[in-house]
């Protein structure tokens, strides 16, 4: 035992530092407490004139010692850890004048035991047992053979018996194992604390990655199973949020943790009683199992699941509800600290599902316009200019339709600026509801609308404009209003996004001087290049 365990040097749930700190403050409380014992000879076999010399050596090589390790760093470290020698044959002799484990000073070897093995590791306090034990025989060799008794000139007869001295050392055994178990345990559970807040910080930083709402599940699910163990985990949404549900499985023998989308049945979420308890008192629920009459969705998406935590992601409202399967038999103890830790887990994922929602609320508003809820000029733009590079690629034909409500400002001059806004509404309801999937509507500005018609001929373009003009005459809120309409195709009419605007505007204003209500298709030449 010439160094402390590496483990100390790698630790960090207590410095290095601290741990050394306090083995100098338990040295000089020996001290402290042999001195003063040293006033009764009876009780310590010494005089105070034979102690104080001994002592004053000791308290002297342990400040060189520290004087050393500071100024030398981890080197130092070899001969810190040397001063565990001194300190066991510092003890040895003050036992030893009164037969070793007979001395009311015994105590102090236990002590020193317990504070090194919790201090160090649990592998120097067993060699630690194993120097005292094997300094207490030799103490008693000692005493047998005259030796102790000359050099501190006392009265020989002192030893105490071998089945003492023997008695003495296994103690020394049993205390530093009872001190290694338990601070064993502690350790165990201070790192199972540092892993969870290591994975927590990990899933924490995923997160503000930006990750959508299902991949903010998939995390969360991922991390639940990884670091508690748990077999089986499901978080569900609430209809208002989606109504979807993912599923994630631990893959035995310690794989990747998989994660699915789970079919949810009819219903909502809400209706689970479990699920309900839980949202109303805004905390973590157990579960020994959940029957499905109570908890039809849930026992469906975790049949047979016993033991379970379930716990809310909540918001201004409910957003989601994660469930985890502890296992083992029913009625089984779940930890505390277990629940803690999914319940920490989960208000995490709740704060990202809400940023999420924000920026997914964000984007919404800043890719759409907020009257008639249509794709704004913005996106247009940049649809228009996708959609023509991939026909110029393709040579796929390419539309746009453009769209006009008839005499809009004599609405708004007759029923008022909110009437001609419900128009502009049911305008874009009725597009929104008649176009494409394919198909991009979008409010280009005012009372014009455009629609991008991708993989789509002159003749089709037609059908759909006039299928489109149809849906916006059916309004009858507050009036009946028509649209006029102009087509342009490319490459027909056109060469790039600038001109084919340019065409089927032009086609819009020829369908306007025609009387309106009625859609121009663009005569324009595809080879002519024109501006916006």
């Amino acid at each position: 035992m010439n160094r402390f365990d590496r483990s100390v040097q790698r630790s960090d749930l207590v410095s290095l530092a601290d741990r050394l700190g306090a083995l100098q403050l338990m040295r000089l409380g020996l001290a402290v407490v042999v001195l003063a014992v040293a006033h009764d000879p009876h009780e310590l076999g010494l005089t105070v004139h034979t102690v104080a010399p001994i002592t004053a050596v000791y308290l002297l090589v342990t400040v060189a010692t520290e004087a050393f390790r500071r100024l030398f760093g981890l080197r130092g470290l070899g001969l810190a850890s040397a001063m565990l020698l001194v300190d066991g044959v510092y003890l040895a002799a003050v036992l030893a004048p009164v037969g070793g484990p007979r001395s009311v000073l015994i105590s102090l070897v236990y002590i020193h035991l317990i504070a090194v093995t919790l201090l160090t590791s649990w592998r120097t306090g067993l060699k630690l047992a194993v120097w005292h034990a094997l300094l207490m025989v030799a103490g008693y060799a000692a005493e047998v053979d005259g030796i102790a008794p000359r050099l501190l000139g006392l009265d020989a007869g002192l030893a105490a018996p071998p089945r003492e001295v023997v008695a003495g050392a296994t103690a020394f055994w049993v205390v530093a194992l009872c001190t290694a178990m338990f601070a064993n345990l502690s350790e165990r559970e201070l790192r199972r604390g540092k892993v969870e807040l290591a994975a927590l910080a990990r899933m924490a930083s995923s997160f503000e990655a930006g990750a959508a709402a299902g991949d903010v599940g998939c995390l969360l699910l991922e991390h639940v199973v990884e670091v508690f163990g748990f077999d089986r985990a499901v978080l569900v949404t609430p209809a208002s949020a989606g109504g979807w549900a993912l599923r994630s499985t631990a893959r035995r023998g310690g794989g990747p943790v998989t994660v699915e989308t789970a079919t949810l049945p009819a219903g909502d979420i809400g209706a689970d009683e479990v699920v309900g308890r839980c949202w109303a008192q805004r905390s973590a629920l157990l579960a020994r199992h959940l029957p499905a009459a109570a908890n039809p969705i849930l026992a469906e998406v975790l049949p047979g699941a016993a033991n379970v935590i379930v716990v809310p992601l909540l918001g201004e409202g409910p957003l989601a509800v994660l469930v985890v399967e502890h296992g083992g038999r029913i009625g089984a103890v779940i930890p505390r600290a277990t629940v803690a830790g999914v319940t920490s887990f989960a208000a995490h994922a709740a704060l990202a599902l809400r940023t999420a929602a924000l920026v997914a609320e964000i984007d919404r508003l800043a890719s759409t316009d907020p009257l008639t809820g249509l794709s704004n000029r913005r996106v247009f733009e940049a649809a228009l200019n996708r959609e023509v590079a991939r026909a110029a690629r393709s040579g796929a034909p390419l539309s746009l339709l453009v769209l006009d409500v008839d005499h809009f400002k004599r609405v708004n001059d007759h029923f008022g600026h909110q009437a001609g806004d419900d128009v502009l509404r049911h305008v874009g309801r009725a597009l929104a509801a008649e176009a494409r999937q394919t198909d991009l509507a979008a409010r280009y500005g005012g009372e014009e609308f455009c629609v991008v018609l991708p993989d789509c001929a002159p003749a089709e373009a037609l059908v759909v404009a006039e299928r489109l003009r149809a849906a916006i005459a059916g309004s009858t809120e507050p009036t009946q209003v028509s649209a006029s309409a102009g087509v342009a195709t490319m490459p027909a009419n056109a060469v790039d996004g600038a001109s084919l605007v340019a065409a089927a505007d032009e086609a819009l204003y020829a369908a306007k001087r025609q009387g309106r209500n009625r859609t121009c298709q663009s005569s324009r030449h595809g080879g002519v290049r024109l501006s916006a």
